[in-house]
């Protein structure tokens, strides 16, 4: 039997060990590829429930419009997947049709759609968040101004010919406030990719001189599509982007005009109004965006994904995010030889990036525009110092 002081100095050895497997695992999952690309080629979209309240069994028009959503769901082989899941709620003796729909899947979706009254058969739209976001009546043309508009057409080409953001212009409706407003957005987006532009060079040239593996050079470019503001084809999504922002703001109502960024496939960065829209905080979303990314999980990254009818799988036909293979996570060892290793001053490739902390949080920019999660370097090293010390500290004083 191994005595209480070698028990305790194994276990403060595994500590240490342990310290140094996150801390190195941490570093090696660092990535060249930017965030928007990473974001495009493999963050699949968060999906929405599209309810259908059904009166009496569905006309053939009716479930013309039904067919179209099933065929463009999740699990269904469509050339133009959207990122939905269709249900229906019957009431009485009625019946999907020819179609078969599952009921809502849970008992707080099903009590949600029961405690609204409807007089006609209706869609109900539910973001990822579970908010109802659009309701409309079961009519030709009301499935497809779900699934897709010219604007988001627009942002969907954009993004797969290698755009950095996509900048929707929420319009108010006064031509003259609407036109001030894009031409603000127009001048500060052109500040920042210029900048941005140095930056990534700078770093670039920072790789070369040090020999290291450069970052594939990307093009930096935030096209600009507006959002008319009376027109029907557009209602769905403007109603998409109000209700994340009323839920998020806890009621507040979306000011006009607005500016979105959106990158990925199809993910919302922030709603910017009135004095969130300046030179600071498009910088930092840029830089965001531009910067490498981290490899974390999507849900550790901030933004809010909307409906998008789009093959994004297929249409990206060149990819840089390929599959990442962990090195073998040391054991207590390699201590010494990774402390030797990071020893010294830190490189310029390590301190060239932008600082990234975000300006107060503020209503309109809520919880998508939130850089938290990302975690530097030194505070890595510091977490691992920490745990050494203590370490030590736990086996004298067993000792």
């Amino acid at each position: 039997m191994r005595s209480p002081a070698l028990l305790a100095r194994g276990h403060g050895i595994a500590v240490l060990g342990l310290a140094v497997n996150l801390a190195l695992a941490a570093m090696a999952m660092a990535c060249d590829v930017p965030v928007f690309r990473y974001a495009l080629e493999r963050w699949e979209p968060e999906g929405y429930s599209v309810c259908a309240v059904l009166m009496g069994d569905p006309t053939a028009e009716q479930t013309a419009e039904l067919a179209l959503l099933l065929n463009s769901s999740k699990g269904y082989a469509a050339t133009t997947p959207a990122n939905i899941e269709l249900f229906a709620q019957t009431s009485g003796r009625a019946t999907t049709g020819e179609l078969a729909m599952p009921p809502p899947p849970t008992s707080e979706l099903a009590s949600m759609l029961t405690a609204r009254t409807f007089d006609k058969p209706t869609f109900v739209v539910l973001s990822p968040q579970k908010t109802i976001v659009w309701t409309a009546p079961i009519i030709p043309g009301s499935a497809s101004r779900i699934l897709q508009s010219p604007a988001r057409a627009a942002v969907t080409d954009h993004l797969l010919q290698g755009a950095t953001a996509v900048w929707l212009l929420l319009e108010q409706g006064d031509k003259e406030k609407d036109e001030a407003f894009e031409a603000s957005l127009r001048s500060l987006l052109a500040g920042a990719v210029k900048t941005l532009t140095r930056q990534n060079e700078a770093m670039r040239a920072v790789d070369a001189a040090e020999d290291a593996d450069q970052q594939p050079a990307f093009t930096i470019t935030f096209p600009i599509v507006r959002v008319c503001a009376n027109l029907a084809d557009e209602a769905f999504l403007s109603a998409m982007i109000t209700g994340v922002f009323t839920a998020d703001a806890g009621g507040a109502t979306l000011s006009l005009p607005a500016a979105v960024p959106m990158f990925g496939r199809g993910r919302m960065l922030a709603i910017m109004t009135g004095n969130d829209l300046n030179a600071e905080s498009i910088l930092r979303i840029g830089a965001y965006l531009s910067g490498p990314c981290s490899c974390e999980a999507k849900a550790l990254n901030p933004g809010v994904d909307l409906l998008f009818s789009a093959d994004w799988l297929n249409a990206v036909t060149q990819t840089y995010a390929d599959a990442r293979i962990l090195p073998p996570l040391p054991g207590p060892g390699d201590l010494m030889k990774a402390n030797t290793e990071r020893s010294g001053t830190i490189s310029s490739r390590e301190t060239r990036q932008p600082p990234t902390t975000p300006p107060p949080p503020t209503a309109s920019s809520m919880q998508l525009y939130n850089f938290s999660f990302i975690t530097p370097l030194p505070l890595i090293l510091a977490v691992l110092i920490i745990l050494a010390a203590a370490s030590y500290y736990y086996i004298r004083k067993a000792g």
